[in-house]
């Protein structure tokens, strides 16, 4: 269950990580009225939703574009390890509109019904068959923001003491990198990444993504993903 508090602190976590995000940031439990997709515990748009801006609307909460951090799975107590476990799937979907890019608002009746189509068939697809590598969304420049955001979010825990409750957030709450991406685990890419979020922890998302990576980092990726290939082609030789 998803806590009134939790859904009013998240977005004021939000803006502390990137005070570049001159927009709301909204955060809700999966809509009942949705087809439920099976193969995410939570999502995101590129754009505004309209069939969930119109459930912001129904309930008095849209204030205008902005990201929509849709969580499927809302566990069924609030207790702490459910909450920081939701918090890490938002942030996880907060990164995904990192470095931030304005949302405008489209509200025309076509888009709704247009959207609607899409969602449906997004939430019934199996993303097995559509994603050509485990990554695919999730790579290098993902797992960067990643490491960045959780950095910040240590950072700025004083602040959230009703939200954290002092504990630190376990990096693997954000899901990223580690085998169900094919990849090597996130403290390896933490330890790669050396002191860039401290040293960057003023900059916007945006100026630190615009500087290539470092160079341990992306070594660890490239690494990872020829063994990735290199593993697959094993195992096609040897079905053959």
């Amino acid at each position: 269950m998803i806590s009134p508090s939790f859904i009013a602190e998240v977005p004021k976590l939000a803006h502390a990580i990137a005070p570049e995000i001159d927009q709301p940031v909204y955060v809700l439990p999966h809509p009942a009225d949705l087809p439920t997709p099976s193969h995410c515990l939570a999502y995101t748009f590129p754009v505004t939703s309209v069939p969930i801006r119109d459930r912001l609307v129904s309930e008095g909460r849209w204030q205008g574009p902005g990201p929509l951090l849709c969580l499927v799975d809302d566990f069924e107590r609030d207790t702490l390890g459910n909450r920081l476990a939701l918090l890490g799937l938002a942030l996880h979907e907060l990164a995904h509109h990192l470095p931030f890019v304005a949302l405008s608002d489209e509200s025309r009746d076509e888009a709704r019904v247009v959207q609607l189509a899409q969602f449906c068939e997004w939430a019934n697809e199996d993303r097995r068959e559509t994603r050509r590598t485990p990554w695919q969304g999730h790579g290098l420049r993902f797992i960067r923001t990643c490491l960045h955001v959780h950095f910040r979010v240590q950072w700025h825990a004083h602040r959230f003491r009703d939200l954290l409750e002092w504990h630190p957030l376990d990096r693997d709450t954000l899901m990223f990198a580690g085998p169900d991406y094919g990849l090597s685990h996130s403290y390896n890419y933490r330890n790669a990444l050396g002191n860039e979020p401290s040293d960057c922890i003023d900059e916007t998302f945006a100026s630190i993504l615009a500087r290539p990576a470092p160079q341990a980092f992306a070594e660890l990726f490239r690494a990872d993903v020829t063994a990735w290939h290199h593993h697959q082609i094993e195992q096609e030789i040897a079905a053959a």
